[in-house]
């Protein structure tokens, strides 16, 4: 019993954890001026609707067979979804602001840490876990801003679309730390 009542404990901590985090984060969204491009929203309304079909499919149905028992056609879960990706945008981009104002930037540990939270989420030895990322792991934080966003509709790479942008060049960083692992390796 002792035991269940500590779980009950920790497990109401961690919800007030979650909470005040949250309410912290709304309270600076919601103080924060914010110029949100459309361009990132349609980003956002895309990959969440992509995740929807994915998660019917997990369970048994398509986009098609949704569609019928509900009468919404992909415009209408587009529009329904609008308002959320509109909030998850603004929030990304005040976090990104937060952190490039505070210089926060990912270290190895949070890497590991994360690599670890992985590998017992799916009771994995971490080493399979870093295999399966092998190689597509780096510290640089690619910022979303809209010429990132922009570049394909545009038909190219962001890094010929706008060179100069925040996203470029955090690619191009990217890419210098590839080109110098493979040399370590050869």
């Amino acid at each position: 019993e002792a035991h269940i009542k500590e779980e009950i404990k920790k497990a109401k901590e961690q919800d007030a954890e979650t909470k005040y985090a949250n309410d912290c984060l709304t309270a600076a969204v919601d103080n924060a001026t914010v110029e949100v491009p459309q361009v990132l929203v349609d980003e956002e309304v895309d990959r969440m609707f992509t995740q929807f079909k994915q998660r019917l499919e997990s369970q048994g149905f398509n986009f098609e067979m949704f569609s019928q028992m509900t009468g919404q056609d992909e415009k209408v879960i587009r529009a329904q979804m609008e308002t959320d990706a509109l909030n998850t945008v603004k929030v990304r981009l005040v976090l990104d602001a937060v952190a490039k104002k505070e210089g926060i930037e990912v270290t190895e540990e949070q890497i590991e840490a994360e690599f670890a939270l992985i590998a017992a989420n799916y009771n994995m030895p971490v080493e399979e876990v870093k295999k399966y990322f092998k190689g597509s792991v780096y510290t640089t934080l690619i910022p979303r801003n809209v010429r990132l966003a922009e570049a394909p509709s545009h038909g190219m790479p962001v890094i010929y679309y706008d060179p100069r942008c925040r996203g470029s060049v955090a690619y191009m960083e990217i890419k210098k730390k590839k080109k110098k692992k493979e040399e370590d390796i050869i």
